[in-house]
């Protein structure tokens, strides 16, 4: 049985001449926008399976949970979400700066939580470590500026949590 949802096209859209605008299958969350297939990030969900949540995702099963014996915790989570956008936007700045590099790691020099607000997250540090030959440093912390404007991560959390970055080039 087919679980694919029609739309039809409404008043004020750009391809008028396509009899709907979006496909989305019930079961998997995968939607079809005219264009291409994409699986939904708000279609995830999570359920309980003992101590933790889990959620099967297109690159796998991410359990999660408060207690580390059972899953990611949900701050290792929420700085990895920091650091990984923040690396993959920086990384796509550098290559349409046409700045040639060799490897970027991601330190998490501290993390500061507030134990009178729920533990709540309140800095971060994180600490970019550029390898590459000649490297300009001007030009890498410009990308690392032009990167945070960019990461949509850093800029959901800006008025809740410090994120301080530092970096050093490596050649």
């Amino acid at each position: 049985m087919c679980s694919l949802l029609f739309y039809p096209v409404g008043a004020g859209l750009t391809r008028p001449s396509q009899n709907w605008c979006f496909i989305r299958d019930r079961e998997t969350g995968i939607r079809y926008d005219g264009t291409s297939w994409t699986k939904g990030v708000g279609l995830m969900e999570f359920k309980m399976n003992g101590n933790s949540f889990q959620a099967d995702l297109e690159y796998g099963t991410l359990q999660a949970s408060s207690d580390d014996q059972y899953g990611f915790r949900p701050f290792q989570l929420l700085i990895s979400s920091l650091a990984v956008c923040s690396g993959t936007v920086l990384q796509k700045v550098l290559a349409k700066k046409r700045i040639a590099y060799d490897d970027i790691s991601i330190k998490v020099l501290d993390v500061q939580r507030n134990p009178d607000k729920a533990d709540r997250v309140e800095a971060v540090h994180l600490h970019f470590v550029i390898k590459g030959k000649d490297l300009n440093d001007t030009k890498v912390q410009k990308s690392l500026a032009v990167a945070r404007k960019n990461c949509s991560m850093v800029q959901s959390v800006i008025d809740s949590i410090e994120v301080k970055e530092t970096h050093e080039v490596i050649s």
